[in-house]
């Protein structure tokens, strides 16, 4: 993953920053007000980076919602215990 000036990874479209931020969400157990939220243009660069500053990105919000990062993040924690 290529990084930017400021450190962060870059993702080169929002829709490539949205994806990776809601499989984070379900790879991880982020605690409550921890965590990366939404995405951001960055002035550096002028790609995308995830941030932990509201507002929180849109489909991440359903996804918590909806309980499909519940159901990712159940399935990955099976996946490790049966490795």
């Amino acid at each position: 993953m290529e990084r930017c000036s400021t450190g962060k990874k870059i993702y080169y479209s929002i829709h490539d920053a949205e994806e990776a931020l809601i499989d984070a969400w379900g790879r991880n157990h982020y605690r409550e007000g921890g965590g990366p939220i939404g995405i951001y243009e960055c002035h550096d660069c002028g790609h995308y980076h995830w941030t932990s500053r509201e507002p929180m990105n849109e489909n991440l919000k359903k996804a918590l919602e909806d309980g499909s990062i519940s159901k990712a993040q159940q399935a990955n924690d099976w996946w490790h215990k049966l490795k």
